[in-house]
């Protein structure tokens, strides 16, 4: 079916009512909430001045169910708005010809240095009587002057004169008014929608092209855009914090305010089914908790750790600018069992890197908190590690005599290659050498892609003889 788009437009309230109502949903490739409190503040100042602020996309299909492609950091700054609209009450809502006239009423001389300081301190106690005491719509229209008139007088008590506590509440009235009247009035602001109706296949490049001229997305955006398909199962009980990780991802993505398309928490509980996406996300937070001596500890449950991307593709032979096949590259390893069977082989090779680099890792003050650890390498010095030892012990690879490009690369997971067993005593002995002179030298300073494609496609790096009298 060939794509076509119409113009509409939904007012805040219904917009609202329909997400509510799950009639409209967030992809799952969608980035999240990504917007900071200053991005959120210029929005609604947009908002109240009147002044266009962009459309949203949506998809509608067949069966009435509509997904929100593009739009989610504009709507939800407007929800969090419309839910908590004292939130975004500021300095540019305050009329400094009121707060002067309420100083003069105060009788504090006529110093400007006093005059200055009271007036800011004025607008301070303003804006905190507005936000903790006016939290939701409701509490915003049902709004009393004269109880700021009260709070105010208990800060200065030349202002606890009655005829000055109504002064007081006259002065702000228009001012707080005028504020009503902007939350009222973005309440039944009407956003242009752009309603794009046609075939699903193309939503993800959709999305890519929307956004690649705005707010850059990261690679990582772009592949949670672009690996859709069949899902993975996780068996392994070893493997259940991925999707414990994945559940984290999508809780925080939206905060609440919307519903992720085709996720259901008792559904992926039950049925340990992800997307490749999802599995290298819950990967890498996987890593980053069982051994943050390695990957640091990870802080944000949305934020993606890109090691879990970077060590598969490395395990996988593959370098590091052919990452965007990575969701064809792991299908590839064949079931759902063989998948699983590779992601734990990572994990043992990580387990035995982690206690092999310990004596360094956890030195002293690194062992008193795990939440001020300081790490000397890496993210691609500490993959190449991982990846060399994975390699040599599970995987052939055969490159052209000629060019050194990989003809082909083969996974052996239930046997250890002779080669490894051969070498891994040379290994053992050279590896923490290596380690510690590569973090003095610094390396792996810069990005270290073209260090790592050397190393995880070499049989020689981490074999290299360091005498101590070299590594002194």
């Amino acid at each position: 079916m060939q794509n076509s788009w119409e113009l509409t437009s939904y007012s805040v309230e219904t917009l609202q009512a329909e997400i509510e109502a799950k009639k409209i949903v967030v992809p799952e490739y969608q980035r999240g909430i990504v917007w900071d409190n200053e991005k959120k503040s210029a929005l609604i100042t947009t908002i109240k001045n009147g002044f266009p602020f962009g459309s949203i996309l949506i998809y509608a299909d067949d069966y009435g169910k509509i997904q929100l492609i593009d739009g989610l950091q504009r709507c939800t700054t407007i929800f969090e708005f419309v839910n908590n609209p004292s939130r975004f009450f500021n300095e540019q809502d305050i009329d400094n010809s009121v707060v002067c006239k309420i100083f003069d009423l105060m009788e504090y001389g006529n110093s400007e240095a006093i005059k200055e300081r009271l007036c800011e301190d004025i607008k301070t106690h303003l804006i905190s009587w507005v936000k903790e005491k006016h939290k939701t719509m409701a509490e915003v229209k049902k709004m009393q002057y004269f109880d700021f008139a009260y709070f105010l007088s208990e800060k200065y008590p030349t202002l606890k004169d009655i005829s000055k506590l109504h002064n007081v509440a006259n002065l702000v009235q228009p001012m707080l008014d005028k504020y009503i009247e902007i939350c009222t009035f973005i309440l039944t602001t009407k956003i242009p929608v752009i309603k794009l109706i046609g075939s699903d296949e193309n939503l993800p490049e959709i999305f890519e092209r929307i956004n690649r001229h705005g707010a850059t997305l990261t690679k990582y955006q772009i592949y949670n855009a672009a690996w859709t398909g069949k899902k993975v199962k996780i068996i392994e009980k070893k493997l259940f914090g991925i999707i414990d990780n994945v559940h984290k991802r999508y809780n925080k993505m939206v905060e609440g305010y919307y519903e992720i398309e085709d996720y259901n928490a008792a559904k992926m509980d039950r049925d340990k089914q992800i997307n490749i996406f999802d599995l290298c996300f819950g990967f890498g937070k996987l890593l980053c908790s069982l051994y943050p001596y390695l990957f640091g500890k990870s802080k944000d449950d949305a934020k993606v750790e890109s090691v879990g991307f970077a060590l598969i593709n490395a395990c996988l032979g593959y370098r590091v600018n052919e990452m965007d096949k990575l969701h064809i590259h792991i299908r590839n390893l064949g079931t759902d069992e063989e998948i699983n069977a590779f992601l734990l082989k990572i994990i043992e090779c990580v387990d035995e890197i982690d206690k092999l680099l310990k004596v360094v890792t956890t030195f002293k003050g690194n062992k008193r908190s795990i939440n001020n650890i300081s790490i000397n390498h890496t993210e691609m010095q500490i993959v190449s590690i991982i990846a060399f030892r994975f390699i040599q012990k599970h995987v052939t690879i055969t490159r052209d005599e000629d060019s050194e490009e990989v003809i082909s690369r083969e996974y052996n997971l239930k046997e250890i290659s002779r080669f490894w067993l051969s070498n891994k005593e040379s290994f053992k002995r050279n590896c923490l050498k290596i380690y510690i002179m590569d973090c003095l030298q610094e390396k792996w300073r810069g990005s270290g892609d073209k260090k790592l494609n050397g190393i995880i496609l070499s049989n020689s790096y981490y074999y290299r003889e360091i005498s101590w009298i070299d590594f002194e």
